[in-house]
C-alpha cells in the first residue's frame, strides 16, 4: 500500500542480472509500487528482455519501454528528455500509443518537484552514484517522506537516501561529460 511515508516505494528491490537490464528492473519496481502488487520479477525481466529484441533496434530504451507497455497495457509511460532533437526523433520513431515523449530540461529540482505525482526512472552517470567508471545507467527514485529522496540502484540492489546534489552531479555527468541526454520515465495507470 502506498503511504505518505513511502510514496512509490517498490515492494521488492531488484538487482539486475546483466548490464542490459537496469531499465527493466526499474520499470518493474515502478509497476509494483504504483499498483501495489507483487510480481514474479525475474521471470518477467527475462520475458521482457527477450521480447524487446527486434522492437526498435535503433533505440535500446524505446525497445525496452515498448516491450513493457505491450506486456502491461494498463500503464502509460511519459518520457521527458533533455535534448529537443532526440525528443523529436523518438516521437517520429515510436508507434506506441502508450508512450509519450516530452522535451524538458532535466534537473534535480524538477525531478524533486515532479516525484510526488508518480514513480520515476532516471537515466544518469553511474560514476557519481558509486560506480567505477562513467557509464549511463537507469535508477529508480521515490520519496520516503516530503523531503527525503531515495534511490534504488539495480546494479547493486541497494535502496538508499540520495542527496539532491548527488543526483545533480549524476545528471550533469551524463549530459556534459558523457554527452548523453538525461531522461526521466514516469509511469502512471492508463
Amino acid at each position: 500500500m502506498i503511504t505518505k511515508e513511502n510514496l512509490f516505494r517498490p515492494h521488492e528491490i531488484l538487482t539486475q542480472r546483466d548490464n542490459q537490464t537496469c531499465l527493466l528492473c526499474c520499470l518493474l519496481m515502478a509497476r509494483s509500487a504504483l499498483f501495489g502488487e507483487n510480481l514474479n520479477f525475474y521471470s518477467l525481466e527475462k520475458e521482457l528482455y527477450h521480447s524487446s529484441f527486434g522492437l526498435y533496434p535503433s533505440n535500446f530504451m524505446l525497445g525496452r519501454c515498448a516491450a513493457f507497455t505491450q506486456r502491461f497495457p494498463d500503464i502509460q509511460l511519459d518520457i521527458s528528455i533533455d535534448n529537443e532533437e532526440l525528443t523529436n526523433d523518438l516521437r517520429e520513431l515510436s508507434k506506441e500509443p502508450s508512450i509519450q515523449f516530452y522535451h524538458q530540461e532535466i534537473t534535480a529540482n524538477w525531478i524533486m518537484e515532479s516525484l510526488s505525482r508518480r514513480p520515476m526512472t532516471v537515466y544518469v552517470d553511474q560514476l557519481h552514484l558509486g560506480g567505477d567508471v562513467h557509464s549511463p545507467h537507469f535508477i529508480y527514485l521515490y520519496k520516503n517522506d516530503e523531503n527525503v529522496l531515495n534511490m534504488v540502484d539495480p546494479a547493486f540492489g541497494q535502496d538508499k537516501i540520495l542527496q539532491p546534489e548527488t543526483l545533480h552531479h549524476a545528471l550533469m555527468g551524463l549530459k556534459y561529460q558523457m554527452l548523453w541526454s538525461p531522461l526521466v520515465i514516469a509511469m502512471e495507470k492508463s
